[in-house]
């Protein structure tokens, strides 16, 4: 599995690539530029994306907006990472396409969970396998 890590936080960003790491079959791939991460996701399909909400140049939610207008790329799973909990941000994520959300500081643990839980809900299954 393809995991996209956007954020803008080195430290954040590196934490994220170790717990993907250490899921089987999946290969992270960290930026902390969402506009170089979505170049990279205009050339490989990835089956999940972990996205920052705050972050310079483009919010999460421009992000996922932004990832979601590319061809192929309408149906990847979006999880937003992110320390706020204000309900009109979870909505808005929510209408731009995230499907849940990793609270900071991060746990481990529940990013883990989370993840494996994307990926195996009927309709949020590997987009690469897929398109393969």
């Amino acid at each position: 599995m393809q995991v996209l890590i956007v954020d803008d936080n080195v430290t954040n960003g590196l934490l994220l690539q170790r717990v993907v790491g250490r899921i089987e079959n999946c290969i992270a791939h960290s930026f902390t530029d969402p506009v170089e991460a979505l170049a990279k996701a205009a050339e490989v399909v990835f089956d999940i994306a972990l996205v920052d909400y705050v972050m310079p140049r483009l919010s999460g939610i421009e992000f996922i907006l932004a990832l979601h207008r590319m061809p192929g790329r309408e149906h990847v799973p979006v999880i937003l990472v992110t320390s706020t909990v204000e309900r009109t941000v979870q909505e808005a994520a929510l209408r731009a396409g995230a499907v849940d959300f990793i609270a900071k500081p991060i746990d481990p643990a529940s990013v883990r969970s989370r993840i494996r839980q994307v990926l195996t809900v009927p309709g949020t299954t590997s987009l690469a396998a897929a398109t393969a």
